[in-house]
């Protein structure tokens, strides 16, 4: 059972950057990104000592010309399920107000093709 995660506009609070309160924990929301081409693993964010990294919403889409297979991993290990995306295709998920997934502590976010592909990452985070 995930505990929820609610988001407090920066705007809201006079500061810079939005943050995230779940579970005890309150951490500024970050940004990351990548184009992943290859099969295999492409890490988006790297391990963060003593932190899972959890993901509060992802942009996801396939320019390339074939289906390619999606999930997120923990370093190596599948967290999320395998997803297909259709040439052209894509998904949002944001989970409001719980998360999408999170790694292990100390452990690297990675997203896994099954084939050679051009697939866009865009995600949201919290080190936790």
């Amino acid at each position: 059972l995930q505990e929820q995660c609610v988001v407090v506009n920066a705007a809201a609070r006079g500061q810079q950057t939005d943050i995230a309160f779940g579970g005890g924990h309150e951490a500024a929301i970050k940004q990351s990104g990548v184009n992943a081409t290859a099969s295999g693993n492409t890490q988006i964010v790297a391990l963060v000592p003593g932190k899972k990294i959890r993901v509060l919403w992802a942009l996801v889409g396939n320019s390339g010309a074939a289906v390619v297979d999606v999930n997120f991993q923990s370093a190596a290990a599948a967290i999320t399920a395998t997803m297909p995306l259709a040439v052209d295709g894509g998904f949002m998920a944001n989970p409001q107000p719980a998360w999408l997934c999170e790694t292990l502590i100390g452990e690297a976010l990675n997203i896994n093709l099954s084939a050679i592909g051009a697939v866009a990452v865009t995600l949201g985070y919290i080190e936790v």
